[in-house]
């Protein structure tokens, strides 16, 4: 079998990781970006890099199931598979590919309900003779969950926003991410390195997944010392933090030393 000629970073985080960010890092440095994205919005003034024919197509999925991006219920792969839903879903996601990046040689896909789907994506990429590889962002699980009770607060002020919400969903996307990614190219980057270090974090993720940087030049670097400015973090929470007892002791924070620990080892081993 031959080496696909077209390569698509899929970025694999949990909302307000930083995927956003990382999205916009992987641009610069020569990544295409899809032809039609979300505008930037009051949560992101930076813009989320997203395209929006993969947002319609991932909220149809919710509604499928009388469910959203936020619900805690186990949404995702085995929901579809016995479905007609599920066998159009492939074709759906290969249209949307085609249309948003056309011949590309190597773009990058973010959409953070792709964690919930990733085997389709990876199917479709695989259709199409696009090698996919995965940019895993990651983040200290109490800043995602203050960063979404903030959100959502001015997003969906009817909703109840509290911290455990908040880590049981980011539980949630990344047990389902870190599962479905197994055994493919991928590299798991924690926002805050991203932040302190982006070249040393660009050039693991290039060493890792065996990339070229086709954009990187002195004038980019100067665009992104610029565009990662250290005023991104919003939240900074110690990990000692993570010590809250109930889901946070007992689940949430032995994940997320785990991920920290793949940063080093991919495989999981």
């Amino acid at each position: 079998m031959t080496s696909p000629r077209r390569t698509g970073l899929i970025l694999a985080g949990m909302h307000c990781s930083g995927a956003s960010a990382l999205a916009r890092l992987i641009n610069l440095l020569g990544a295409d970006m899809p032809r039609d994205i979300e505008p930037p919005n009051i949560s992101n003034e930076d813009g989320h890099w997203e395209p929006k024919p993969v947002l319609a197509l991932h909220d149809r999925i919710f509604a499928r199931f009388d469910a959203r991006w936020s619900s805690l219920s186990a949404i995702g792969d085995d929901a579809l598979r016995s479905t007609a839903d599920g066998k159009n879903l492939i074709e759906d996601i290969k249209s949307v590919i085609v249309g948003q990046y056309g011949n590309s040689p190597f773009f990058v896909l973010k959409d953070p309900r792709i964690c919930l789907f990733i085997s389709y994506w990876r199917t479709a990429f695989d259709d199409l003779g696009i090698g996919a590889k995965f940019v895993f962002a990651f983040r200290n699980p109490l800043d995602v969950a203050e960063s979404l009770r903030d959100r959502e607060a001015a997003d969906a002020p009817g909703e109840v926003w509290d911290i455990d919400r908040g880590g049981l969903l980011w539980l949630h996307y990344v047990l389902a991410a870190e599962s479905a990614t197994r055994g493919q190219p991928r590299v798991f980057l924690r926002y805050d390195d991203l932040l302190d270090d982006w070249r040393a974090e660009a050039a693991r993720m290039a060493q890792t997944l065996n990339i070229d940087w086709p954009g990187l030049t002195p004038a980019v670097e100067i665009e992104i010392d610029a565009f990662l400015k250290p005023a991104r973090r919003h939240h900074a929470a110690a990990e000692r933090d993570l010590e809250r007892g109930g889901p946070w002791s007992a689940l949430i924070k032995p994940v997320y030393d785990r991920l920290c620990a793949m940063r080093a080892d991919p495989r999981g081993a």
